[in-house]
């Protein structure tokens, strides 16, 4: 058994100092079947020839291989779209958590000086949260539009529209999701936070597929996105399980907000709307 020994502490101790080989098993493996043999029992030899025998099956890299160039530069991260749209909005985005905190204010101040039924609270509490997520939905689209247009350069990258609107969908929606802390300010239990999945989702989508159909709007996103929040919040307000048919259709408010980004031409001129009067640029301002 002596003999066994000898060989495979041997072999383990060639295989680790073996050049080369870079992998952390191809190293790991070797030792520990080399530090076996110097106990000196069968079943500990029989294991360290198994484990040369493995670290044996390890691929083992040389020296000087030439590394595989991909054919193009791989794209930035999803969270490098998100930190390019919040350095662009900046503390912008502030401003935006302004009328929803007066909506949310207002339903703590109703829900405070009236008794109501035991089911009230819930639908309050569902109204004012997804009335103040789509005004903000809205508000935030907007603030994008101004800082932040769909540029061609962004649209010149090898990203699909698809990720286009991801993209903005989960700048939306992630900014959105301190609304749902509104929850503890009408004094409902955080897993009531599940209904409001369904709005939020299908509000991000929108947003982001309003942000493309903008430009001929006076209210900008803010107005399609406020009106689909107001027939959302009354429908969950009334009924709180439609909030999972909402979760269920939000592939529909994807499929339209892709299919805006794809009508939208990043040429398009989009005037800006002001009065004439008082801008000394305008020829017709008195």
């Amino acid at each position: 058994m002596g003999t066994a020994m000898a060989k495979v502490r041997s072999a383990a101790a060639g295989l680790f100092c073996l050049e080369g080989s870079f992998s952390l098993i191809g190293k790991i493996l070797p030792a520990v079947a080399c530090f076996l043999t110097f106990l000196g029992d069968a079943m500990l030899l029989v294991a360290a020839a198994a484990l040369l025998t493995l670290a044996m099956a390890v691929p083992i890299k040389v020296l000087g291989e030439p590394r595989r160039r991909s054919s193009r530069r791989p794209l930035p991260a999803a969270i490098f779209f998100y930190g390019l749209s919040l350095r662009a909005v900046g503390a912008r985005i502030v401003l935006a958590y302004l009328p929803p905190a007066f909506i949310l204010a207002a339903g703590r101040l109703f829900l405070m000086n009236n008794e109501l039924p035991a089911s009230t609270p819930l639908s309050l509490s569902l109204f004012g949260i997804t009335q103040a997520v789509a005004v903000f939905v809205g508000l935030a689209a907007n603030t994008l539009i101004a800082r932040r247009p769909a540029w061609p350069w962004l649209r010149s990258l090898p990203r699909s529209a698809g990720a286009r609107i991801g993209s903005d969908a989960l700048f939306l929606g992630l900014n959105a999701l301190p609304l749902a802390t509104g929850l503890a300010l009408f004094d409902r239990p955080a897993r009531e936070a599940a209904l409001l999945v369904g709005p939020l989702a299908w509000l991000a989508f929108r947003g982001a597929g309003a942000i493309r159909d903008a430009a001929d709007r006076r209210f900008g996103a803010l107005g399609p996105v406020f009106v689909e929040g107001t027939i959302i919040s009354m429908s969950v307000a009334v009924m709180p399980w439609i909030s999972w048919l909402i979760a269920a259709a939000s592939p529909v408010a994807f499929l339209l907000a892709r299919a805006a980004e794809r009508r939208f031409k990043p040429t398009f001129w989009a005037e800006r709307h002001h009065l004439d009067t008082g801008d000394p640029l305008s020829w017709s301002a008195s």
